[in-house]
């Protein structure tokens, strides 16, 4: 069901079209589709038997490709202990090894 206005943006082939009810994407192939919100719209998705509310304002991501880190890149704490050594040894705070925080910036 969907309420307004809710985009369903295909984010390999750039392409977006406006959702309307009953709609079913193609999955057959490697995608990465967000779905988006508008103000006063909302959606009701149904993936796999179960209903997800997409509230007003908001995105959903919905992929299955293979490339995803490409997409959203994480880090690991590896990462993470590497760029805390380098930013002590620049004269950063001191570093910690036990540093399990996910915040970060520049004071000056």
């Amino acid at each position: 069901m969907v309420q307004g206005q809710v985009d369903l943006i295909n984010k390999i082939d750039l392409s977006t079209k406006l959702v309307r009810n009953r709609m079913e994407i193609d999955t057959s192939k490697e995608y990465h589709y967000v779905l988006k919100s508008g103000d006063d719209s909302w959606a009701i998705i149904t993936i796999d038997g179960k209903d997800i509310v997409l509230k007003p304002n908001s995105e959903l991501s919905l992929t299955n490709s293979k490339s995803r880190s490409r997409l959203q890149p994480s880090f690991s704490k590896s990462v993470k202990t590497l760029v805390g050594k380098v930013w002590a040894g620049m004269g950063g705070e001191p570093e910690k090894d036990d540093y399990t925080g996910s915040g970060g910036g520049v004071r000056g």
